[in-house]
């Protein structure tokens, strides 16, 4: 993230659309949802904004706006502020960050915390860093805790343009996550695709998926899949358009969108909301 002091330019830019039809026992529900992400720097000044839309089967939706701001203090250090807005059926919450990132040549560490806006709430402590083994493979690890629960994460992202990797694991005392989630370019604007996701050993997804890149950087992609919730096999067919074009300065946005791909489509119907980004 260093020596953008002087630049002005749009980093990075992500717009996602997603349908998902979930069919168990002859009944079928289905999900829509809508993203938009982009990250702006501009005299030292670093800007990222994020709006999502969900809707379950007509009956409840989830909007989620977030926006951060930075400084760049010296060439390696950024200091960021920002927050986070939900708001769904009878139910609205915001959350506040200030922290800081540092980097030292292919290694990054970050320090936020972050709190609900509610009268006692506790502030949640996070340490998190990054090694970029490659230019095309970044590690990363985060510790947070309010003092009494402690949640560690581990992600990793692997992108050579069509053909992409990302793995999370997140764990706390009671629960763990794991999911990953890939993609093979085959070349001549094609691609195929796989997820697999866990959580707690309860609930297991597994999908395939089919792709065309339409436009540079701009993909459709059809995939079929399977859970298993309560007993009951859960089948999915899904539709989504993807486009992302460049990468985020901090990584405390580049961990969420990690994140968030890692899960896959089991994410997005579960509504995951475990990331690095408070």
């Amino acid at each position: 993230m260093a020596g953008f002091a002087s630049a002005q330019e749009v980093n990075y830019t992500s717009i996602d659309g997603n349908y998902t039809n979930l069919s168990v026992s002859g009944e079928d529900a289905n999900i829509f949802g809508l993203a938009g992400s982009i990250d702006y720097t501009n005299s030292g000044f670093v800007f990222n904004g994020g709006l999502s839309y969900t809707d379950f089967d007509g009956d409840i939706d989830v909007t989620v706006l977030s926006f951060r701001a930075g400084y760049e203090v010296s060439p390696d250090i950024i200091i960021f502020g920002g927050a986070n807005f939900l708001d769904t059926e009878g139910f609205d919450e915001t959350i506040y960050t200030l922290g800081a990132e540092a980097s030292f040549g292919q290694f990054t560490a970050g320090l936020s915390f972050f709190q609900v806006d509610e009268d006692d709430a506790d502030t949640f402590t996070a340490v998190y860093g990054s090694y970029r083994v490659s230019d095309e493979l970044e590690v990363a690890a985060l510790i947070e805790t309010d003092g009494d629960d402690t949640i560690t994460v581990l992600g990793a992202d692997f992108d050579m343009g069509g053909t992409t990797v990302d793995a999370t694991y997140t764990v706390d005392e009671d629960i763990y996550i794991f999911g990953v989630s890939g993609h093979y370019d085959f070349g001549n604007g094609f691609r195929a695709g796989g997820d697999y996701a866990t959580f707690d050993g309860e609930v297991d997804f597994i999908a395939v998926s089919g792709g065309y890149e339409v436009s540079e950087n701009m993909w459709v992609d059809l995939s079929v899949g399977r859970f298993d919730l309560d007993g009951e096999e859960v089948d999915t067919l899904g539709l989504e358009f993807t486009f992302e074009t460049g990468g985020q300065t901090l990584l405390i946005d580049r961990a969420e969108t990690v994140q968030a791909r890692s899960l896959g489509v089991a994410g997005a119907l579960l509504n995951t909301g475990l990331a690095f980004r408070r």
